[in-house]
């Protein structure tokens, strides 16, 4: 992963003079009034605190000096007393800097990670100076922007120590770098699997409350928002998030469904249990994740209650038969059922001895000692048993209270649904999916038209079809959760499944890149000449613009970041020829993940060695001259040419042999 190495120095006794100082109260009074705050205040806690620091290959490593003035950023800053121990500085550090990249909204695939210190001949001067090499990813979001968090840091840690005046308080408020709306956590999630996929992303703003993840490049581009992608049917989504409407679209299909009906006042909910027969079912029409259902309900003084519940959190609100049977939650992407979990409701077991109450805090002290690694994600501990009002009325209809002690092995339930968010677990099931049952499934998926769907079924078990034990569809969500099933197989990456089968017939347009010298114009002519009989719609990305099938859209210096992705976006266009800009190539990094060929020419504005050897390892097969081959890693795929004639004859073979052209 192409990784930024900001290179920070700082005087250590200014940074402890952050937390000796009174007036660093000052300073957290001054993030108050920032938008967005709560990442940067979250980071003002522990300063003992620290990171894991990462080896980071040189080969992946931008350089990016930020001058001293500019960089006395900190992460961990104690603000509840006077601050005895001595903190860690290098973890105060890189705490501040992941703070910054929170608040530009960078994506973030991992944490900035200690390169270690640099060294100085100075001893005496290294004493009182940190010098310390950060590595910063580079993947999701211009350096550019962490940069100005940085400078903007050392502004507010003077003020802050010199206790500045008050009137300087709104020129630095308004000096703030601009904060953005952080990508949500599946996007990430996805971004994540992108990059081990190996194809081309970016998160995209254009909306700035709902950021985009773009995915390829050229006519094969790609556009998914949270689960939705542009395939994705508006009529599908709006239609599984009414539930009575669900409900009569698979019942015209001839599918088991969980019945019911809309009741908008408390005599037709009580009308209509009655003629139902209890025990039944209340929930708020039109919301997801458990809010306001009330399950078990065998009165009419039990529905009272339970109608009221459900209408405080929306109406109209849907009532319909208790079934029993075990909850389980099925995901199904592109028509394919990849995961099946079994809920199972916030509960506790008796041991004979302890009341409620306290097996209640046991259960939730082993949820916080235990928590799960969950793949491309941190550890996540299962949400704690409430006992709240719901588990108080179930505790109630089991004839038990806080303060009872069930005998020993005796099962307490403490919550009407089995949903993750109110303390329920889960458990993998796929294995016990009979094949009817996945065929059904499957076939909800492509009745509504989603890529992604989530499906909730109530059945006594799996390996029986469910018009023969009984079991119903109860829901249908239109952009179900990941987590749920990634707690039920931790060592699964299924976002990774999911992308890949969403992109199953993703169209990768070839993308040769060239950097070089004099030369670099005369091959790209003649690679240009080559492919375009190929390839009608070639975009070609160089010094003298930004060309597509032959039509000019830019006569300006392509060769930037921008230029390069505004290209990578273009639609119609089936293969791309690029050439790179060495600074912008270090600052910015790359537009691109994995080229097909890359080709690396003498003279020019010299590189460093070890970007020339990253730069290999973001391609398939490289061209290059004898004295930038030499040191290149993996020379089966290095291809050394010693004139520049010869170059786009060896591309075009390369190609060949990748089985991208005939």
């Amino acid at each position: 992963m192409p990784t930024a190495v900001l290179q920070v120095e700082a005087r250590r006794d200014h940074l402890f003079g952050l937390f000796r100082m009174p007036t660093h109260q000052r300073l957290r009074e001054l993030l108050r009034e920032l938008p967005e705050p709560d990442s940067l205040l979250g980071s003002f806690k522990d300063p003992q605190a620290s990171d894991e620091s990462e080896n980071t290959n040189e080969f992946d490593e931008a350089k990016a000096t930020a001058t001293p003035d500019n960089t006395s950023p900190g992460s961990s800053l104690e603000v509840t007393g006077d601050v005895e121990q001595v903190p860690d500085l290098e973890s105060w550090l890189l705490r501040w800097v992941d703070a910054l990249q929170f608040r530009a909204g960078m994506v973030r695939i991992e944490a900035p990670r200690s390169l270690g210190t640099t060294p100085t001949a100075q001893e005496d001067h290294a004493q009182n100076t940190l010098r310390l090499r950060i590595g910063i990813d580079l993947v999701g979001g211009s350096l550019q922007q962490l940069l100005a968090g940085l400078a903007w840091s050392g502004m507010l840690w003077e003020w802050a120590l010199t206790d500045g005046p008050r009137q300087q308080r709104r020129t630095l408020v308004t000096s703030a770098p601009p904060s953005r709306l952080r990508p949500k956590a599946s996007l990430l999630a996805m971004a994540r699997a992108a990059l081990r996929l190996g194809v081309d992303w970016h998160v995209e703003d254009l909306v700035s409350f709902t950021p985009m993840l773009v995915i390829g490049r050229g006519r094969g581009l790609r556009r998914i928002s949270q689960k939705i992608t542009e395939s994705t049917s508006a009529w599908g989504l709006h239609l599984s998030k009414q539930k009575m409407q669900t409900t009569k679209l698979l019942l015209q299909a001839g599918l088991p469904v969980l019945g019911g009906r809309l009741v908008t006042t408390l005599r037709q909910a009580v009308d209509l249990a009655e003629k139902m027969g209890y025990p039944v079912v209340t929930k708020p029409a039109n919301l997801d994740q458990g809010m306001g259902v009330v399950t078990g309900i065998r009165s009419r003084e039990d529905l009272l209650k339970a109608y009221r519940r459900s209408e405080a959190a929306g109406t109209p609100v849907l009532l319909q038969p208790h079934i029993r049977g075990r909850d389980y939650r099925f995901y199904i992407v592109r028509g394919r059922l990849l995961a099946a979990l079994e809920r199972i409701s916030a509960q506790v077991y008796g041991d004979g001895r302890s009341n409620v109450r306290q097996l209640v805090e046991a259960a939730n002290r082993d949820r916080g000692k235990n928590p799960i690694s969950v793949e491309g994600e941190q550890s996540i501990h299962f949400n704690p048993i409430k006992l709240d009002h719901e588990a108080k009325h179930l505790l109630m209809a089991q004839h038990l209270s806080p303060e009872s002690v069930p005998e020993d092995g005796q099962v307490v339930r403490l919550s009407p649904i089995a949903n993750f968010s109110t303390g329920g677990t889960v458990r993998e099931c796929l294995a016990e999916v009979h094949p009817d049952n996945r065929r059904l499934l499957e076939k909800v998926s492509r009745i509504f038209h989603l890529d992604i769907v989530g499906i909730d079924v109530i059945s006594p078990c799996l390996d029986i079809p469910l018009r023969i034990s009984g079991g119903v569809i109860c829901e249908v969500n239109g952009m179900p959760g990941v987590l749920p099933h990634q707690l039920a197989q931790p060592n699964r990456d299924l976002m990774v499944e999911t992308l890949a089968t969403l992109l199953e017939d993703l169209d990768r347009p070839p993308l040769v890149v060239l950097q070089g010298g004099e030369e670099a114009r005369a091959v790209i002519a003649e690679l240009e000449r080559d492919l375009s009989p190929v390839f009608p719609q070639l975009a070609v990305v160089d010094q003298d613009g930004w060309r597509q099938g032959g039509v000019f859209w830019s006569d300006d210096d392509a060769r930037s970041f921008s230029g390069q992705r505004r290209a990578l976006r273009d639609p119609d266009t089936d293969a791309f020829l690029i050439e790179l800009e060495v600074e912008s190539v270090m600052k910015h990094g790359l537009a691109w993940v994995k080229a097909d060929v890359l080709v690396l020419l003498d003279g020019g504005p010299s590189m460093p060695l070890a970007w020339d050897q990253w730069l290999s390892t973001c391609s398939q097969v490289v061209v290059a001259t004898p004295t930038r081959a030499r040191h290149l890693p993996c020379q089966e795929r290095v291809v050394s040419v010693t004139e520049a004639a010869n170059v786009s004859s060896q591309v075009m073979d390369q190609l060949r042999s990748l089985g991208i052209i005939a």
